[in-house]
């Protein structure tokens, strides 16, 4: 990039300066992400954090043994931790989240959930390399693609755990939200931006009609949109979001939300329900997922695929009655969406 600096002296000479546009490879922040994956006998259990490479240096070894000593009921670890760890909501498509002190940061650490199904070492190699992406670090096919066996002292199933330590430059993927904050980054004042210089906000992707009843919720982050809906039954909330993943995956991580009892038979039968619809001109699939009778949680969940092999998931959470009694006006709403350019 060339900028072109003129002085108000005697001579009308024009100096030309060349400035290097691309950051030297030393001034390149290296991010390391940890990451325990603990197969039980119809879930597998992830647990994964992910900062700059002398802050996790400091929490590695505990973070490591907090994973070995887990303790797990009916398949589902029991999440005791330090007291120094904060407890705080989890996001989407995570069962719990913590954020560990390390130093002057927090790092924020996510526990998931997927269902086991398949060869064990195909599903370690395609989360294993999943992580790696994210990492901006090239697959492996090798056994465990770079991850190692992992000794655990109350193991709920047979299969082999694993533990993954891979450094790199750290990309937000749809599994996860940016590099977490720094402790007191919210006290600290934002440098004025000069209003020709600040950054416009992006372009909608897709437009829609609200049905009545509904409101803009907080949207932000993976979601594209978000609603809050009203109704007597009580409220729900409709997300737009774009990610990838297997859907008999996607089906056995709901069907553990709604369910937590839940059987790898009750997967396969919400796949087969699965009722087609369309929006925005293509075939999707939508998951009504009501749990048990009295269950606190319910989803209705539509998948549209897009191009590229993710698909846009409009997803209704909320108590059953709640998403029940909302069914009608979901799907209305599903036949207005378009996207934004041919809105």
């Amino acid at each position: 990039m060339s900028i072109v600096l003129a002085g108000c002296g005697r001579s009308d000479q024009i100096t030309s300066y060349t400035i290097p546009t691309t950051v030297p490879e030393a001034l390149v922040q290296q991010d390391r992400m940890l990451g325990g994956i603990v197969p039980a006998t119809e879930k597998v259990w992830f647990y994964k954090l992910v900062a700059d490479v002398d802050s996790v240096a400091a929490i590695e070894d505990g973070f490591k043994k907090w994973i070995q000593q887990l303790k797990y009921e009916n398949g589902a670890p029991q999440l005791d931790v330090p007291d120094d760890w904060k407890r705080i909501a989890p996001g989407m498509m995570q069962h719990a989240k913590f954020q560990i002190p390390a130093g002057e940061r927090m790092i924020e650490m996510s526990v998931a959930e997927l269902g086991n199904s398949g060869d064990w070492d195909e599903q370690v190699v395609a989360n294993v390399n999943r992580w790696r992406g994210q990492m901006a670090l090239p697959p492996d096919t090798d056994k465990y693609a770079g991850g190692e066996a992992l000794q655990v002292e109350n193991p709920p199933s047979d299969a082999q755990p694993i533990w993954v330590s891979l450094d790199g430059v750290f990309k937000s993927g749809p599994s996860m939200g940016g590099r977490p904050p720094m402790a007191g980054a919210a006290s600290m004042p934002s440098p004025a931006t000069p209003p020709a210089a600040a950054a416009k906000a992006p372009e909608p992707k897709y437009a829609f009609e609200l049905p009545e009843g509904w409101t803009e919720g907080r949207a932000g982050g993976m979601r594209l949109a978000a609603f809050d809906v009203a109704t007597e039954e009580g409220s729900a909330e409709v997300t737009l979001i774009e990610a990838g993943g297997d859907t008999q995956a996607n089906i056995g991580m709901w069907v553990s939300q709604v369910n937590p009892k839940s059987k790898p038979d009750d997967a396969a039968a919400v796949l087969e329900a699965g009722e087609e619809i369309t929006v925005m001109g293509i075939t999707g699939t939508r998951f009504r997922l009501y749990g048990e009778e009295g269950g606190e949680k319910a989803i209705d969940v539509t998948m549209v695929p897009l191009q590229g092999g993710s698909s846009l998931f409009i997803k209704m959470t909320g108590a059953p009655a709640a998403v029940k009694a909302a069914d009608p006006s979901l799907t209305e709403f599903l036949g207005t969406i378009k996207t934004a350019a041919n809105g």
